[in-house]
């Protein structure tokens, strides 16, 4: 009975473990402090949507409003893994499994800058 048991949590636990992970990165953006641009005439912050997967290990960044950015992604030791020039783009980050850590990833706009921490 408990060898079948076993078995059965083994399974289960493999089984938890080989479906994809795809989660949502939470991003904090700023508007960036600017004395050129009155209060009024300064454009709204973007919604930029930010997903992880730990399996394929993909990043995907998107933004509603199409708005132009940078996208950089370190790790915590300050090295950076992927960058890109838009914000509407899929990287594909190149770690080893067993370079398990916490990815830093950097939005700059114009008027904003955004950052966001995910597990790779």
């Amino acid at each position: 009975m408990k060898r079948s048991l076993l078995i059965i949590l083994f399974t289960l636990f493999i089984a938890i473990l080989s479906m994809a992970k795809r989660s949502e990165v939470h991003i904090k953006l700023e508007r960036k402090e600017s004395t050129n641009i009155s209060q009024d005439n300064k454009p709204g912050l973007p919604n930029v949507h930010v997903f992880y997967d730990t399996d394929t290990k993909l990043l995907e960044i998107y933004d509603d409003e199409d708005s132009s950015g940078e996208v950089m992604v370190y790790d915590l030791m300050g090295r950076k893994l992927v960058s890109s020039s838009q914000l509407n783009v899929i990287l594909q980050l190149n770690i080893n499994l067993s370079d398990s850590t916490i990815g830093v990833i950097c939005l700059e706009g114009e008027e904003w800058h955004g950052e966001g921490l995910f597990e790779i």
